[in-house]
């Protein structure tokens, strides 16, 4: 297990077999994480190592150590706060009933009615709270999501995609399944900008050709998406406060700059 020191804090680089075939590399806290197959060879488990040490050792070198740490577990979704959800304004209303009340949600125009039981401890309600929200909004979303990858995979790469899912991931943004064809990405994307999920939506399906974070991956990302390094520095700086109320994005100055990809057609 290697140990590197940057801007004197310690990192610790470990190695993991992936249970796919995708060799990928994480950083979490003090931690440098990769993952390699099982059946690469040697020598390309050798210079995987390398390549992902030299991206770690340059991001690490370039950004705000405070970035490290992982997303909240729940967001702390309140009464009365707006949200911008696939570029829509809609508001939270919370309603809290009877100790034995089932928690509900539903939408109603431009509101997002959440019904809770009353007295739920305040890690129990962010918990409840955090999951109404996702679980209706994935429904609503998922079909216009599920459309434009299909509209940016059609326009750029015409790879072999077999769908799409949203899921609550703490460390990542997105995932890929070379074996099922499949995508995963972060439901809290679903409050950024348009250009910042078409973003991951391109990244990820680049990840179908590519399984690793090669020149040829990033050639891949940027024939679709040409000012993919601006729209990830945003998303590294400002993916911790997706969710929050449009006030609180809007103060700190997180308007996304990148244009949004033009639909196929």
């Amino acid at each position: 297990m290697e140990r590197v020191t940057i801007r004197d804090r310690e990192f610790t680089i470990e190695e993991n077999e992936s249970r796919g075939r995708t060799a990928r590399v994480s950083i979490s806290g003090s931690r440098i994480r990769m993952w390699f197959p099982r059946f690469i060879s040697q020598r390309e488990a050798e210079r995987l190592y390398s390549d992902f040490r030299e991206w770690a050792l340059r991001r690490l070198s370039a950004i705000d150590f405070s970035e490290l740490e992982a997303k909240p577990r729940h967001i702390g979704f309140r009464d009365c706060q707006e949200l911008s959800v696939m570029g829509n304004r809609l508001v939270i209303r919370i309603e809290e009933s009877g100790t034995n009340a089932k928690a509900k949600a539903r939408i109603r125009g431009e509101e997002l009615l959440l019904k809770l039981p009353a007295g739920l401890p305040p890690e129990a309600k962010a918990a409840a709270t955090h999951n109404l929200v996702r679980k209706i909004l994935t429904r609503i979303h998922l079909p216009t999501l599920e459309a434009r990858m299909g509209s940016i995979n059609s326009s750029y790469y015409d790879f072999a995609c077999k769908g799409l899912a949203l899921r609550d991931q703490s460390t990542r943004w997105g995932s890929c399944s070379r074996r099922s064809g499949r995508i995963s990405l972060n439901f809290r994307l679903l409050f950024a900008p348009q250009s910042i999920m078409d973003y991951v939506i391109a990244h990820e399906l680049s990840h179908l050709k590519e399984p690793n974070h090669s020149k040829r991956f990033w050639k891949l990302v940027a024939s679709a998406v040409p000012d993919y390094k601006e729209r990830r520095r945003w998303l590294n700086s400002y993916g911790k406060s997706l969710g929050t109320p449009i006030e609180q994005m809007e103060e700190r100055g997180q308007a996304a700059q990148a244009q949004s990809l033009p639909a196929s057609g």
